[in-house]
């Protein structure tokens, strides 16, 4: 697959002696031509650009920490500060003096300030930040366990070795993915930060269902029930769709379908079903 630039500039890609090679079939024999000029091939695609949508997720946050950053003053020039100095004096109690005295109050003041407010605010923080960390963690380890069930990946993986142990699967994929604050969902991680989701509408990076259905299409493939189990399964109940119990059972477009599987997991988690693909 070839992608053609839209600045054909000089500098641009392909064409020249210096070309790289790329190989096609012509009547049924691979031959190795020159790349054309303006054009790239996916592997440079992949290496050099970023998809449309998530340069204009990452262009958003710059923007947002730069105006965050608006009007601030570094310490030293707030110090030198006549309205400042003036505000700092009514405000914190301090008496007008020198330069010098006036840092020393202002010190005082600041570790009277940290000690009475700021440090139990922080051990409180730090416990809630704690909290939720466990809280995400658990969030990714029910994506992945529904994730695996659902693409039917063999069951001694999404089960605890042991009581207290996590699932095989989730120990080991858990590295891949990372939490993103600003959409509040956990993302495969790429090459130079979060991997690029594939398909349209929802956030610009790929989720946990798009990951591990890729995975368990390539390396994860020895990972999947073998096909006499999931048969076996499947011709025992029927194989319809629908909950069944304590199932909550999705055809194979049902789990490909990001929006609709998301649903069907908060339900399932709701609920306490665990779901099967048939």
């Amino acid at each position: 697959m070839l992608f053609r630039r839209l600045d054909l500039s000089p500098e641009g890609e392909g064409g020249g002696g210096d070309a790289p090679m790329i190989r096609v079939e012509v009547d049924g024999k691979a031959v190795d031509v020159p790349l054309p000029a303006g054009y790239l091939t996916k592997v440079d695609v992949d290496a050099k650009y970023v998809p449309k949508g998530a340069h204009n997720d990452q262009m958003g946050r710059l923007r947002k920490d730069l105006d965050a950053l608006k009007g601030l003053k570094p310490p030293e020039e707030l110090l030198n500060d006549p309205e400042f100095k003036e505000k700092a004096v009514k405000s914190w109690g301090l008496n007008g003096a020198t330069g010098e005295q006036f840092q020393e109050q202002l010190n005082r003041a600041k570790t009277d300030l940290f000690e009475r407010e700021v440090k139990p605010r922080d051990v409180k923080l730090t416990k809630a930040t704690q909290e939720i960390d466990t809280l995400r963690v658990k969030d990714l380890r029910g994506q992945i366990i529904q994730a695996a069930a659902a693409l039917k990946v063999d069951d001694k993986f999404t089960r605890p070795p042991a009581k207290g142990a996590d699932p095989l699967i989730f120990a080991m994929l858990r590295p891949l993915f990372d939490f993103d604050a600003e959409h509040r969902e956990w993302f495969a991680k790429g090459p130079n930060g979060f991997a690029y989701s594939q398909q349209e509408g929802g956030a610009p990076y790929m989720p946990v269902m798009e990951f591990m259905t890729g995975w368990v299409g390539g390396d994860g493939k020895d990972f999947l029930r073998s096909q006499r189990q999931a048969g076996a399964e499947a011709e025992a109940d029927g194989g319809v769709p629908g909950q069944v119990g304590k199932e909550l059972r999705l055809t194979e477009a049902q789990i490909r379908d990001t929006a609709y599987f998301t649903r069907a997991r908060v339900r399932a988690e709701k609920e306490g079903l665990t779901i099967v693909q048939v």
